[in-house]
Formats: C-alpha cells, sequence, structure tokens
C-alpha cells in the first residue's frame, strides 16, 4: 500500500516465466544427461578394454613363466651333476635324474629322505660339521667331499657345493646345490699322494712313509704294552758293485734285495728303503728285544745266497742295526737314529769289513 496525492494506492508484483525458457530447461538437462552417459560408457569401454589388455599380459607372463621353468627342468635334467634341495632339517625335496645315475636309486623312493642316509657312516660327522659351519658364515655355503653309498653299497666320492635359503638366522627354509661325483679324481689324488710315500725302484715305502708307519706303531704299543723293533740295514761294499758293473747291474741287486727283505718278515711288518743302499724294517707289536734279534739273524741269512742279475752271479752281505722302543726312544726319529748307530757298530765289525765273493 503507497499514500500519495490524497489517494492511496496499491502495487501488486508477478512473476512470469517465459514460455521459451520453460521448454529450453528439460533440452539442458537432457543434453547433459546424454553427455554424462557417454562419459560413463567411455569410461566402461576404457576399464573392459584395459582389464582384457590385464588379462592378456597375466596369460602372456604365465606362459613365459611355464616356458621358462620347462627349459630349466629340462636343463637341470639333462647335466650329469646331481641337484638336489632339501629342507631345514636335511631331508630331499628334489634331485634330478642324475640322482639315480650316479646312486642307482630311484628318485621317487629317495624323496622325503635325510640326505644323510646316503653318506657312508664315516662322513656323516664331517658333513654335519660343514652344515653347521655354513650357518655361520655369510654368505651360508656349504662344502663338502664325502662318499655317497650306492644301492649295491659301492661308495662313490662326491663334493657337494649348496647354499642356505630364505629363512632368518640359524633357521633356513632349505638347501640348494649340486653334488659332483669325483671319484676319480680322489683315486688319482690318493694314487699320488701314495706313489710320493714309494719308493720308485724297488716300490717299497721311503724314509717318510717309514717314519708315518713307525710313529703308528709306537701308538699302539703304548696302547697295548708291546715292544716296537726298528732295524737298519745297510748293504756293505755296495759301491762296488755299481763301479764295477754299472748302475743297472746295481738297481737289480737293490730291486733283489728288496723281495728278499719282504719274504723274510711278517705280513705286517714294514720293509722300507731310506738311501741309496738303506733299509729299514719295522717289527710293531714284539714282545721282547729276543724278536728283533731273530728277524736279523733271518735278514742276514737271507742275503748270504748268491743274486742273479743277467750273467751274473753276485754276493752281497749287510749290516743291520737294532733300535728298540721303549727301551733306546719314545718316538720314530730317536729309534732310527739308534737303530743308525748300531748298523755303524756293526759295520766296523771286521766280519762286514770282508770283500763279499763274486
Amino acid at each position: 500500500m503507497l499514500d500519495f496525492g490524497g489517494r492511496t494506492w496499491q502495487l501488486r508484483f508477478e512473476r512470469q516465466i517465459e514460455t521459451a525458457n520453460l521448454y529450453a530447461l528439460p533440452n539442458a538437462i537432457l543434453v547433459a544427461g546424454m553427455a554424462c552417459s557417454l562419459c560413463l560408457a567411455m569410461l566402461l569401454v576404457w576399464l573392459i578394454r584395459g582389464r582384457h589388455a590385464a588379462v592378456q599380459a597375466g596369460e602372456r607372463l604365465t606362459r613365459e613363466l611355464h616356458r621358462s621353468e620347462q627349459e630349466l627342468r629340462a636343463m637341470i635334467d639333462s647335466v650329469q651333476e646331481i641337484v638336489c634341495r632339501t629342507d631345514p632339517h636335511g631331508h630331499i625335496l628334489f634331485v634330478n635324474p642324475a640322482w639315480h645315475v650316479l646312486t642307482g636309486y630311484s628318485v621317487e623312493e629317495s624323496l622325503g629322505r635325510p640326505l644323510l642316509d646316503f653318506i657312508h657312516p664315516s662322513d656323516v660327522q664331517s658333513v654335519r660339521s660343514a652344515a653347521r659351519a655354513a650357518l655361520r658364515t655369510q654368505p651360508p655355503d656349504i662344502d663338502w667331499t664325502a662318499r655317497l653309498v650306492t644301492n649295491v653299497h659301492v661308495s662313490r666320492w662326491v663334493h657337494a657345493r649348496a647354499r642356505f635359503l630364505g629363512g632368518t638366522g640359524s633357521e633356513p627354509l632349505h638347501a640348494v646345490g649340486t653334488l659332483v661325483d669325483v671319484t676319480e679324481r680322489v683315486a688319482a689324488e690318493h694314487a699320488a699322494r701314495q706313489e710320493a710315500l714309494l719308493d720308485p725302484l724297488t716300490r717299497l715305502p721311503n724314509r717318510v712313509k717309514a717314519t708315518e708307519r713307525l710313529h703308528h706303531a709306537i701308538e699302539l704299543a703304548l696302547d697295548r704294552g708291546h715292544w716296537v723293533g726298528v732295524l737298519f740295514i745297510d748293504l756293505n761294499q755296495f759301491k762296488s758293485i755299481n763301479d764295477t758293473h754299472g748302475h743297472g747291474i746295481g738297481d737289480g741287486v737293490l730291486q733283489a734285495v728288496s723281495a728278499r727283505l719282504r719274504a723274510t718278515v711278517r705280513a705286517d711288518d714294514t720293509v722300507a728303503r731310506v738311501g741309496g743302499d738303506e733299509f729299514v724294517v719295522i717289527l710293531p707289536n714284539i714282545l721282547n728285544a729276543n724278536t728283533a734279534e731273530r728277524v736279523s739273524h733271518a735278514i742276514s741269512e737271507s742275503l748270504h745266497h748268491p743274486i742273479r742279475c743277467g750273467a751274473l752271479t753276485l754276493h752281497v752281505s749287510a749290516s743291520v742295526g737294532i733300535g728298540l722302543f721303549p727301551q733306546d726312544g719314545a718316538n720314530a726319529e730317536d729309534l732310527i737314529a739308534m737303530a743308525d748307530q748300531a748298523m755303524y757298530r756293526d759295520k766296523r765289525a771286521p766280519r762286514a769289513l770282508k770283500e763279499p765273493e763274486r
């Protein structure tokens, strides 16, 4: 209401929607909805395509992994070395066919069994010690050489190289490694060591081997209360044989003397060549000095007989000295030295200075 000019005026305001605008609003909403639907449809297509690509990538990766696994398995199955995996307790989880080739045991019957079941009993402790030592190193690598016992009870030397994997601290999940047959190598090394301890001419033990055996004989004597005898033998006038007839004849005489010495003593006695014309005889497990004296006399008698070397008939004699454990020395070196001194005393005796007959 409004008073103006002496009169009362009444004003009324009304809103009028334009018909054009009224019809335009639903169209805008429709267009917006269609745009949103299109965006959602495009997003859905992108997601579907992405999922399909992801599935394809996963399938491709699975095929590649399967192919790689087949190639790796084929390689493992074809190698000559044994490939082995064990659990923390040493039970076999996997071995390749080379296991059957070497041991004779099938893969199936070996799975689940402790690897130590197939190790020679004398080597079990060393294998255990090697495994325990590996757990204290970084990386935890295992390295040992031991004998595997086959299904026909034949021992084969193998060299193992493996590593503990997984787990924490002293609790690994498993060990993976290889076992290589080194039987021929071990045999060759043993033969080389033995060859180094033999005299090449007579095939008798040399001084090093004789000393080693004498040490062992003394240890047994200490345990059992027995005596040990050492005879040091030197051929008289041997140099004249070499000078007169040559070293070839001299070598023949040494070989003949070696054979007679071995034939005179017991099987468990040792005859060794310790010098050019010097020999040592070790008599383990004897009761007293009389045994050593009897053997010394028997050796002298055996060498009294002529030696035939080709067309020649030669005569040799020997000086013999005796050392006795425990009365003459407590170790191998002392006993050999005492026997050597006794031999020189015997050599200075008049009978030893006589020229052997030829």
